[in-house]
């Protein structure tokens, strides 16, 4: 065979080759966003509820919420994560809603005060903080704040990095007042 006969065959299979790659690529990402739209819109369905059971922990009104009614949402969370959504949560997502109940939990565990004596203000601005935090994680998943972008990703990561340091901090607080607190005998 001549040098021309081989570069041309040579050609022709590195053509189909690159076509056959280009063509399996397009397929995978056409097939992840057939997924990733689907994950949406089950998404759409699903978190609206929790966002509306989040409203307990708001910046306006303040409402002034008592042990008794914080333990109510953390199980109303509970419920909701296994009977609704929290098969849908993003990593992001399902950390914040980690912090969130470990937050709660943290505060619930420390009782020895009445059901129905207020959350203390600095506690609840923590709380909503924690809680505020879960909510853009939701709106992450959702998109419905700002589209994709790499410098939109590397900023969600820096910020759900630095919440989850404040939420390990604030339980972290919580539970060492937990312990130093006297039993009752």
């Amino acid at each position: 065979m001549n040098d021309a006969l081989i570069a041309a065959i040579l050609s022709a299979v590195g053509g189909v080759l690159i076509t056959a790659i280009v063509a399996a690529i397009k397929a995978a990402l056409n097939s992840r966003a057939v997924i990733n739209e689907s994950l949406r819109n089950l998404r759409l369905e699903k978190y609206p509820e929790v966002w509306r059971a989040t409203s307990h922990l708001s910046r306006w009104p303040r409402p002034r919420l008592t042990d008794h009614e914080l333990q109510e949402f953390h199980t109303s969370l509970q419920s909701w994560y296994y009977e609704k959504g929290g098969l849908y949560l993003s990593y992001s997502a399902r950390d914040r809603y980690d912090e969130m109940q470990q937050s709660l939990e943290a505060w619930l565990e420390g009782g020895r005060r009445p059901a129905t004596t207020p959350v203390p203000a600095d506690v609840y601005d923590r709380l909503l903080g924690v809680c505020s935090s879960l909510r853009t994680a939701l709106t992450e998943d959702l998109e419905t704040r700002r589209a994709r972008s790499m410098i939109r990703a590397l900023e969600r990561t820096r910020n759900h990095r630095i919440q989850a340091k404040k939420a390990a901090t604030f339980i972290e607080t919580l539970t060492k007042k937990t312990k130093e607190l006297p039993t009752a005998d």
